[in-house]
Formats: structure tokens, C-alpha cells, sequence
């Protein structure tokens, strides 16, 4: 939502998106009432909804359709501010298609947990919406009395394939239970009674090379996408992310990927993400301290004037530029509008700003991203496949504990990219599944999705055309 100005010049109302307002307020609003399906204990399957209540009366409602027996969160929705008519509504809905009672929300908070933390036990990580949903519950800590919640069957993962999960789905789970549970390990039913063996042969998830008829299909068909990728339609579109992730997968070791997650979440703990322009980006940027507040509020109106291509950006940018003189920040906004209209000056005016500003984040980040680029441009390939998260965010951001979300998506965009081009697809791995877990606007997410998408398919092109080579 945009900023908008009101009173005195250059005070700025940051309005809150639902997003943002539910993960920094939704816990402090009381629990209203809580609802799960009737047979969940014996299905394994909790659909659960949470509502918590405004002080306007109105609703925001937290979803969570929870598989106790393997995967965890399949499916999370949040509903903000809902009107009393809205949810209803959507209790209309909800009851259409289950038989629904009342239960008291500590029973719910341990369904819910149980099920994430079984299902992370085999490295499955919760729906992509969790990362905000997550919030309308309460934090999961002591403070929350333990209850014994049965996960499984006898005591293994038991996968039951539903009917909206592909056949290149299924397979992504069984070869993902094939890794972590092993064979024998764990249980599998097809719903369309179609029954598969719990010892399934290994040869078939084989990493060392595409062998077996059902992995030259999954090819043909990935080479049958990609030949088409702009025609595609939007369920064609699923289905090569779905595959794409099932040929992926075979060739990643999921152990180092768990490494690598959790060195790269122990190094963003110690960092707060904030929508807003911290104090750390500009104060030693030479600006008089009491147009320090001004200048945040300037450059967050310009970079999102910027960033939705607004007729007004560089008229506004030319007065804030003129207005604080010349400093990396404004030496920064007028690269990304460059950026942004793929001027021909850009690769120019990125050389001098780098010279005259070369410790400022996001200048040195955008020069970063840029080398690389050139460097895959013309075949070569880092030699160092590992990369220290932890150095190399004190590279970019030396004593800062507070970094704009911009800087975030630059930093992501470095790593991605120095990754992909390492052919370190561990790490490329833990980069998708972390992507949820740090503070970045739903708009950030999907494009550095898109990022590490066009890294997977990339490799996975290599690999193609180097088993043909061999032939």
C-alpha cells in the first residue's frame, strides 16, 4: 500500500498490509473460536480454523489443512478483517464440505505442530502461506501446554497420494521418503487404488544418470515445456514446476540441503527485515541528522514511484536529488531507475557509482549481481562452490542488524545467482525453501522464485545436454 503524506511535509503514514499487519499484530488480538473437522483422528487429516477477534468486531481467520501422517502443513490460508457477514460466509463454505465441531485452541496449536515438526523430520516444509498464517497463532514456545498428538503409522510416515497430487508430485514425495525415511521406511497408498510397494526399487530414484522409462518420459516432457515456454497454459505451467522439481530433486544430496537451510536461517536470525528505510542505511551517508527521517521518507516514495513505473518518478527523483545534494542514496535511485527502463547509460553509470560509492549495500550488490552476470555471459564458472552466508552478509553489511527489504532482495538475487553459477544446487535448494521464512513482500518472493526457478532449469538443461554429448 502506498505511502501517503499528511500535516507536515515529509511525515509519512506507513499503512500496513494485511501481511505485514498479521505478523505484527494478529497476536495481540484475542482468540475468538476454533474449528477442525470431526474425523480427523481417523483420517490423519486436521482441517483447522482459527479466528481471532478485532476490537470493530470483525474476524481475521488463520486455515490449516494439516496431513498427520507424513507432509504437514498441505494447505494454509489466511483471511484478514473479515466483516461478521464475510465470516460467515466462509463458515458457510466450510461446513458445506465438512462436518465441523468446536475445539479449544491449545488442542488445535498441537495438531498443527505435531504435524510440522513429523513432517520436517522427512524434510517437508509447511505450505508456502505459513509464513504468514503462522502468525494468527500463537508462538509456539513452553508456554504452550504439550499434548501427545498420534503422527504416522506405527511410528513411520504414511503418505496417502490424494486425488489433486500429480503422478510427478507423487513421485517427488516418494523419492524425497526414499532419501530420508528409506526404503521399507515408511508407507504409501493411491488413492486411485493403485497400490505401490513401500520397498520401491532404488535404481529407480538413481541421481548418477536418467535411467528407467519413467524418467526419459519426465525429460521428453520437460524438453516438450521448455521448446514452448511462453505458449504454455496455466495448467501446463504447474505441471513444469512440478517436474522441474521432480527431476531436480535426484540430483541434490537433501542432507547438505538441511546444512545449508539451517546455516542460512541461523545467519538471518540475527537480522531484523523491515518494509520501511532504517535509520542504519542513510546515517553515514553525510546528511545533517535532523533531515535524516526526511530523506527515509523521500527515498521509499521514490523507489516505489520507481519500481511501478509512475510518470512522475524521475521529475520527483531530480527534486530529492537537487534537495540532498548528491549522496549514495539518491547515486542509487537513479541507477535502479536506469535499471528499470533498461537505459543503455546503465552499465556506465554502475561503473562510476561503484568507484565512488563502493560500500554503500545496495550500489555494491547491483555490481555484484552484474559481474556475475557478465561472467556466466562468458562461460566462466566460480571456482569455490561453498559460500559463508554468514561472512558474506558481514561483507555487504558490516555491523548492520537492521536491512531494508530491498537489501534483502538484492542480497537473495547475489546469493541465487553466485550459487547457480557454482553449480552448488544444495544450496540453490535451501534458497527456495527459505524464501518464506524471511520478512519480503509476496511481490519479492515470486520473483526470486522465478530466479531460482531459471536456475533448477538451467542445470537441468546442462545436465541434458551432457548425457547427449556422451552418446
Amino acid at each position: 500500500m502506498a505511502a501517503q503524506k499528511k500535516g507536515n511535509k515529509g511525515k509519512v503514514i506507513q499503512m500496513l498490509s494485511p501481511e505485514n499487519y498479521i505478523k505484527q499484530k494478529a497476536r495481540s488480538l484475542p482468540i475468538e473460536e476454533c474449528w477442525i473437522n470431526s474425523d480427523w483422528e481417523e483420517d490423519g487429516l486436521a482441517n483447522i480454523m482459527v479466528t481471532r477477534k478485532h476490537t470493530n468486531n470483525n474476524v481475521t481467520v488463520g486455515m490449516y489443512l494439516t496431513d498427520l501422517k507424513c507432509l504437514g502443513i498441505k494447505d494454509a490460508q489466511y483471511f484478514f478483517n473479515l466483516s461478521p457477514a464475510e465470516y460467515r460466509d466462509l463458515q458457510f463454505k466450510y461446513r458445506e464440505y465438512l462436518d465441523i465441531e468446536s475445539i479449544n485452541y491449545i488442542h488445535a496449536h498441537n495438531i498443527i505442530y505435531a504435524g510440522i515438526e513429523f513432517a520436517e523430520d522427512y524434510g517437508f516444509k509447511p505450505h508456502k502461506d505459513f509464513g504468514i498464517a503462522e502468525y494468527i497463532l500463537e508462538e509456539d514456545t513452553d508456554d504452550i501446554e504439550l499434548m501427545e498428538i498420534p503422527c504416522g503409522k506405527e511410528d513411520k510416515p504414511f503418505y496417502v497420494r490424494g486425488p489433486l497430487d500429480s503422478d510427478i508430485r507423487a513421485k517427488q514425495i516418494i523419492a524425497q521418503l526414499e532419501k530420508t525415511a528409506g526404503s521399507g521406511n515408511y508407507h504409501f497408498i493411491d488413492t486411485f487404488d493403485k497400490m505401490w510397494d513401500d520397498d520401491i526399487d532404488e535404481d529407480e530414484f538413481d541421481s548418477d544418470e536418467f535411467d528407467g522409462n519413467e524418467k526419459l518420459d519426465d525429460v521428453k516432457l520437460f524438453l516438450d515445456y521448455f521448446s514452448r515456454l511462453d505458449k504454455l497454459s496455466d495448467d501446463e505451467s504447474e505441471d513444469m514446476d512440478d517436474l522441474i522439481d521432480s527431476i531436480f530433486i535426484d540430483f541434490v544430496d537433501l542432507e547438505k540441503v538441511e546444512v545449508y537451510y539451517d546455516d542460512l536461517m541461523s545467519a538471518f536470525e540475527r537480522i531484523k527485515v523491515v518494509q520501511e528505510v532504517p535509520l542504519e542505511m542513510v546515517k553515514d551517508l553525510g546528511i545533517a541528522s535532523e533531515q535524516l527521517d526526511e530523506l527515509r521518507a523521500d527515498f521509499f516514495e521514490v523507489e516505489k514511484l520507481i519500481d511501478e513505473g509512475h510518470e512522475n518518478a524521475h521529475k520527483r527523483l531530480k527534486i530529492v536529488t537537487k534537495k540532498y545534494l548528491e549522496n549514495a542514496a539518491t547515486r542509487y535511485l537513479n541507477l535502479f531507475l536506469l535499471y528499470a527502463q533498461e537505459a543503455r547509460r546503465f552499465n556506465q553509470f554502475l561503473e562510476e557509482s561503484i568507484k565512488s560509492y563502493p560500500y554503500f549495500p545496495l550500489i555494491n550488490l547491483l555490481s555484484q549481481i552484474d559481474k556475475i552476470s557478465k561472467e556466466k555471459d562468458g562461460g566462466d564458472v566460480h571456482v569455490n562452490s561453498e559460500i559463508d552466508v554468514e561472512n558474506v552478509i558481514d561483507k555487504f553489511f558490516p555491523n548492520r542488524k537492521i536491512l531494508y527489504s530491498s537489501e534483502v532482495f538484492y542480497f537473495m538475487q547475489y546469493l541465487i545467482l553466485y550459487t547457480s553459477d557454482a553449480l552448488n544446487m544444495e544450496c540453490i535448494e535451501a534458497l527456495g525453501d527459505m524464501l518464506y521464512e524471511i520478512e519480503l513482500s509476496q511481490e519479492y518472493v515470486g520473483l526470486l522464485g522465478e530466479f531460482i526457478k531459471l536456475a533448477k532449469i538451467t542445470f537441468i538443461i546442462g545436465l541434458i545436454d551432457g548425457l547427449a554429448s556422451k552418446e
